[in-house]
């Protein structure tokens, strides 16, 4: 384990720097107690008290993360569901008000051009959450296709913030501070809340595989108020490094990553967030093509040695090189390496292959994702949380 941790501490090192971004409105908070790094154009904590202790504390407790940096973009009038029901690969005019969806941005040629998170507040009103790295590529994308359509379009990133409360405990730590009864709300729903008497759209979403909310502050400067009532009702405050390690361990992609322009959604398994049957929009039949043609495919892959890989490193069958990996860590949760990659579609759950790190061929084997037992953590441990519908 010491050697995993000095891998850690130097990853943080290298990229830790005196940094010029721009600044949430928590910043001041994590320069005080963090490690300050440079992330999508932002100056952002990669830790606070150490990476592998906030991976630990968001599956046993629950931690708070800034997501400020995320793109927030609001889309409001009557043809509103139907701009995004075209610019979008999901339905957004069929959702139920305060109800989310994870949801892709595809071009004509059906590249993923971005992955989001989309919420209906009204039938003439929508929220959607966009990668900060392709904020300013989906808003051009957006207003070039908006022009036979009476849309508005606000990108309200800086006015407001963003918090996510991740764990079992998040309901506990965030309930006291809220006017609106939290156990009610169902996985991928939300609700205008009052939090420390700010007025918050709260949702229960998040990236990282466990219970938990995203509580997006309308005004954004009083949002500190509730950071540090967070951390005083019992939440660990966790950076970038312990995000990254999370949503690692439960299979979720990374756009630049596991996404890319030149991925489908279908090799990547997000076929649920694709909705071939809703009609016409951007990328649809590119994308009816593509779900026939998936040659290779996005698997977890668990190392037998505590090397870490990393981005591009080869996997191999036998001697042929069969594909690369997109992201790798050491995860405290299994306690174990493990990466997610790209391999020929013929390899499934349970093949052997080696991956290469650093000169090295690591024995390994393709393995399903979560990689955790999600018995014991995630949000399906909540025997007592109301069911998804998201």
């Amino acid at each position: 384990m010491s050697n995993i941790i000095k891998l850690v501490n130097e990853y943080v090192q290298q990229k830790a720097n005196p940094v010029m971004g721009k600044k949430t409105f928590l910043y001041d908070y994590h320069a005080r107690n963090g490690q300050i790094v440079e992330f999508s154009g932002y100056d952002m904590p990669m830790s606070y008290e150490g990476i592998l202790k906030e991976v630990i504390a968001t599956r046993t407790s629950a931690s708070a993360f800034d997501v400020g940096h995320m793109g927030r973009i609001i889309f409001k009038g009557e043809d509103a569901g139907h701009f995004l029901d075209f610019v979008l690969t999901v339905q957004a005019s069929a959702l139920q008000p305060f109800q989310a969806k994870y949801s892709l941005i595809a071009d004509e040629g059906g590249k993923i051009i971005d992955d989001a998170v989309l919420m209906k507040l009204n039938d003439e009103k929508f929220i959607i959450v966009v990668n900060a790295i392709n904020k300013e590529k989906d808003l051009a994308w957006f207003r070039e296709k908006v022009s036979s359509y009476g849309t508005g379009i606000d990108d309200v990133t800086d006015e407001t913030s963003m918090i996510a409360l991740q764990g079992p405990e998040a309901k506990k730590v965030l309930q006291p501070m809220c006017d609106a009864d939290l156990g009610s709300m169902k996985r991928y729903r939300g609700s205008v809340v009052k939090v420390a008497n700010l007025e918050c759209i709260v949702s229960r979403t998040g990236y990282t595989g466990e219970d938990g909310f995203e509580i997006i502050v309308i005004e954004g400067k009083r949002a500190i108020e509730i950071w540090v009532r967070l951390i005083g009702n019992g939440a660990k405050p966790a950076g970038l490094g312990a995000r990254d390690i999370l949503r690692i361990e439960a299979g979720m992609p990374l756009y630049g990553n596991e996404l890319t322009e030149g991925i489908s959604p279908f090799e990547a398994g997000l076929d649920f967030a694709v909705n071939l049957e809703k009609g016409d929009f951007i990328g649809r039949r590119a994308l009816a093509i593509a779900r026939s043609r998936k040659e290779k495919h996005l698997v977890g892959i668990k190392l037998h040695e505590k090397r870490v890989p990393r981005k591009r490193d080869p996997i191999f069958i036998g001697s042929l090189e069969a594909g690369n990996v997109t992201s790798g860590t050491f995860s405290p949760t299994v306690n174990a390496s493990i990466a997610m990659g790209y391999v020929n579609a013929q390899l499934h759950c349970g093949a052997e292959v080696f991956v290469g790190v650093r000169g090295q061929r690591i024995p390994s084997t393709i393995t399903e994702m979560p990689f955790y037992d999600q018995k014991v953590y995630g949000w399906k441990r909540e025997s007592s949380q109301p069911s998804s519908s998201g």
